[in-house]
């Protein structure tokens, strides 16, 4: 059986550069994210500074896992107003994907969301994500197509879910 744990990155002793990799792995080599975007928005400082940074490591310590539950007064936020948060950047290493990684993630982030005050959470993922988005339907996600945008080439789905 796998066992792993989600803590706060705080508590896990995660080189900057472990976290970067499996961003870069995820979304880069994924085909999710140019890679000039993730050279400045995958940078370790900048990902823990949009808000509370959540790992998930295996038994001998390895990320194999990260989400971001990002309160409204970020400056990361794109949509969360007073009394919401955003989830961010939730990605599982391609090794460990459908093993409960991402369903512990993102019940994680909502309990540190709701934990600060938060009634709803909100996510975008883009529509080519579409495992992703069977997740966030089974964790309550329902869409929002009015905040539904485009960045370039990519288009985004906009779900949200009270907490």
């Amino acid at each position: 059986m796998f066992t792993f744990s989600v803590v706060p990155i705080t508590a896990a002793r995660i080189p900057d550069g472990e976290l970067e990799a499996l961003l870069r792995l995820v979304y880069v080599d994924g085909g999710f994210t140019e890679a000039s975007i993730a050279e400045s928005a995958f940078v370790s400082a900048n990902v823990r500074a949009r808000g509370d940074v959540l790992v998930a490591q295996d038994a001998h310590g390895i990320v194999i896992g990260m989400v971001v539950a990002v309160p409204s007064g970020s400056p990361a936020c794109r949509f969360a107003k007073r009394g919401e948060a955003e989830l961010h950047l939730l990605c599982v290493h391609p090794d460990k994907r459908r093993s409960g990684v991402a369903a512990a993630l993102v019940e994680a982030a909502i309990a540190v969301a709701r934990e600060a005050g938060a009634r709803q959470m909100i996510l975008w993922t883009q529509s080519s994500m579409t495992a992703a988005q069977q997740l966030y339907v089974k964790h309550g996600f329902v869409r929002v197509p009015h905040l539904d945008f485009s960045r370039g080439e990519r288009s985004f789905l906009v779900f949200a879910r009270p907490i």
